[in-house]
């Protein structure tokens, strides 16, 4: 069989590898996401509430999303017991 090596040929071949490329970079995306199937529940006060969600809306993130970077992020307070631990001969 011959190969179709016209410009139009090649043309198609790389829409198709583009398409190819496409899924494996969503695919490697989702898993570097991480898996969202955990829950936890909290009661928190009404005007607490609307705060997160004043700021989540100002980062232009969901509330959730807002949540999940601030229970990954290092809290203020760890990092100043870590440096006075720092501090602190033993």
């Amino acid at each position: 069989m011959v190969e179709d090596n016209t410009g139009k040929g090649i043309i198609e071949k790389l829409e198709e590898l583009d398409i190819v490329v496409d899924k494996l970079c969503n695919k490697v995306a989702k898993k570097a996401e991480g898996k969202k199937n955990s829950h936890l529940h909290l009661l928190i006060e009404t005007g607490v509430i609307e705060d997160m969600r004043k700021e989540a809306q100002r980062q232009d993130i969901s509330l959730a999303e807002w949540c999940r970077k601030k229970l990954k992020e290092d809290a203020q307070l760890d990092r100043i017991e870590r440096k006075i631990d720092g501090l602190t001969p033993r």
